[in-house]
Parts: C-alpha cells; sequence; structure tokens
C-alpha cells in the first residue's frame, strides 16, 4: 500500500491529468453518440454554422448553448465553465 501512494502522488505531480477541454468534450459526445455538427446543431436549437463558430473557438458559447450542453450531451459543467 505505501509503495502504491507513492506512485500515485508521483503520478500526480509530475503527470498530472487535467479537465478536457470543451470542444475536446463535445468532439468526444458527437463521436459517442453518431452525431454531425448538423445533427448537433439540431439538438442544441442552433445553426450549423454557429455550431463550427463554437468548435473552432471563433464564439463563445451563450448561456443557452451551455445549459443545452449540460443537459443534452451530459457534459460537466466544470468542463463547460473552465
Amino acid at each position: 500500500m505505501i509503495i502504491s501512494d507513492i506512485i500515485e502522488k508521483y503520478e500526480e505531480i509530475h503527470f498530472p491529468i487535467g479537465l478536457p477541454t470543451l470542444h475536446e468534450m463535445i468532439e468526444l459526445r458527437m463521436f459517442e453518440m453518431g452525431l454531425k455538427r448538423k445533427d448537433l446543431a439540431a439538438l442544441l436549437n442552433t445553426s450549423a454554422s454557429r455550431i463550427s463558430d463554437y468548435l473552432n473557438g471563433k464564439r463563445e458559447i451563450t448561456l443557452n448553448v451551455a445549459k443545452a450542453l449540460h443537459q443534452k450531451l451530459n457534459i460537466d459543467s466544470d468542463i463547460i465553465l473552465q
């Protein structure tokens, strides 16, 4: 047990695993759910071009889109708010 605790602390310091970015989570959920950008746009009640803007970092997500991402794609709010 002591060795595993030492290894765990070493990994936390030298190889931390942070939260994924919102872009990464959206892409992952799209893959898991078999969604294309136009499907995601319909699910989030927005346009496909707006989805592209969000994913390319050209536009910040709105509060309504953030809520929809949390509710419909089950993306953790910590990831959305980072």
